[in-house]
């Protein structure tokens, strides 16, 4: 629907206009380099921190659960565990 690409479309710009901010904050919640991160596990993360660090009033389970699915579909069940991980610290820290 127009309703979801706009929302796709916020959040993809989202991150690249806060990409800075949000790999500082990954960085500062995860012993891996980003660097040393799969693509997709990267992109999530990216998605997934930006709705945290700039959230609209969606909650944080949300956000979460929804990232954890993206991970699940695109970069296999061993991914998600570190995923979730980051996020966590990340939302932890957040508030």
């Amino acid at each position: 629907t127009a309703d979801v690409r706009a929302f796709a479309g916020r959040l993809v710009m989202g991150c690249l206009e806060n990409r800075e901010r949000i790999d500082t904050a990954l960085s500062a919640a995860s012993r891996w380099s980003l660097g040393d991160v799969g693509k997709v596990e990267r992109a999530v993360l990216r998605l997934g921190t930006y709705e945290l660090l700039e959230s609209d009033g969606t909650a944080v389970a949300v956000v979460v659960d929804e990232s954890l699915e993206l991970t699940r579909a695109y970069a296999g069940d061993d991914a998600v565990q570190y995923v979730n991980g980051v996020l966590g610290q990340i939302a932890r820290e957040r508030v």
